[in-house]
C-alpha cells in the first residue's frame, strides 16, 4: 500500500545519510572521509534501490551537489568515477534554476550530450533557459543570457525538442528573448517551422520576422505563412509576410538555379 509518509532517504544506514548530507552541505573533507572509512567508491551502476548498504549512484550524489551549487564537490565525484553516464533531468533543471556556468562546464566536459538533455515533454534544456525567470506576462531579464549563448556555443540544438517538438525558437519570442539570441540559433541551425512564425507573429516579433525572412531556413509553406499573417489582421505584419516570401521564393530559385548550371556542367563535361 502507498504510504504519502514514506521518505528513501530514512531508510538508509546512518553513513549512506552523512554521505548525502556532505554533497548537500559542500563539506569534501567530510565526504572524502566517509568514503575512506567505509570502502566505498561511488558508481554509476549502483543504485541504494538494489542494496541500502551499498554504495551510492553517482548520477544521484551530483544532483545533489549541482543542486546546492558545490563547485569542489562535483569536481571530486567526476574524478573518482570514469563514467560519462552522467547527464540528468535533475542535473539539467537544477543548472537552468542555479545558472552556475562554472559547474555546467565540468559536466559538459565529461558528458557533452548535457546541453540537449529533455527536461519535460515540453522543454530541453536549451528551451527552458529561455524561460527561466520569467512568466508569459513578465519576461525574463538579461540575467540568464550567459547561460542561453553557452548552451548555444557548445552545441546545443536550437531544434531539438522544446514546446512539443517545435524547437527552442518559440520560447525564445514568447519569453521576449532578445533578437541577438534568435539569431544565434538561426546561425546555429535553427529552423522557421509553424509554430516559430505562428509564436512572431502572435507575439508582433517584428525584428524576427525581418530576420527569418532574411536569412532563415524554412520548413512551412508560404501558404501557411501567408494565411497566419492575414489571420493577425496586422497590416504590417502582412506587408512584411508578402515581400518577406518574395524573398524567400527568390532565394529558393537562386539555390535552383545554381544546382541546375552545375548538373548542366557535369553533362557538358
Amino acid at each position: 500500500m502507498y504510504n504519502p509518509n514514506y521518505s528513501f532517504e530514512e531508510q538508509l544506514p546512518p553513513h549512506s545519510k552523512a554521505i548525502l548530507q556532505a554533497c548537500r552541505a559542500g563539506d569534501l573533507a567530510q565526504l572524502q572521509q566517509i568514503l575512506k572509512d567505509y570502502s566505498i567508491k561511488p558508481s554509476t551502476s549502483a543504485s541504494w534501490g538494489r542494496d541500502l548498504n551499498g554504495p551510492p549512484n553517482t548520477r544521484m550524489l551530483l544532483e545533489e551537489a549541482v543542486s546546492h551549487q558545490h563547485a569542489s564537490i562535483v569536481r571530486f565525484l567526476l574524478s573518482i568515477d570514469p563514467s560519462n553516464d552522467i547527464d540528468s533531468k535533475d542535473i539539467g533543471r537544477s543548472l537552468v534554476e542555479s545558472q552556475n556556468l562554472e559547474i555546467l562546464e565540468l559536466i559538459r566536459a565529461r558528458a557533452p550530450d548535457i546541453v540537449n538533455v529533455d527536461l519535460s515533454h515540453f522543454d530541453t534544456f536549451l528551451s527552458a533557459a529561455c524561460q527561466v525567470g520569467g512568466t508569459w506576462d513578465n519576461p525574463p531579464g538579461d540575467e540568464s543570457l550567459p547561460l542561453v549563448h553557452y548552451l548555444l556555443d557548445n552545441g546545443a540544438d536550437p531544434n531539438e525538442g522544446g514546446f512539443g517538438g517545435c524547437g527552442s525558437i518559440p520560447a525564445a519570442i514568447e519569453f521576449s528573448r532578445p533578437l541577438e539570441i534568435i539569431d544565434k540559433m538561426v546561425e546555429k541551425g535553427g529552423v522557421v517551422n509553424l509554430l516559430v512564425f505562428s509564436s512572431a507573429v502572435r507575439a508582433r516579433r517584428i525584428d524576427a520576422l525581418h530576420l527569418f525572412f532574411d536569412k532563415a531556413p524554412f520548413s512551412v509553406s508560404i501558404d501557411d505563412m501567408l494565411k497566419r499573417a492575414r489571420e493577425s489582421e496586422d497590416k504590417q505584419i502582412m506587408a512584411i509576410a508578402e515581400r518577406g516570401v518574395a524573398k524567400v521564393r527568390k532565394r529558393h530559385y537562386r539555390r535552383k538555379s545554381k544546382w541546375w548550371k552545375g548538373l548542366q556542367g557535369v553533362w557538358i563535361f
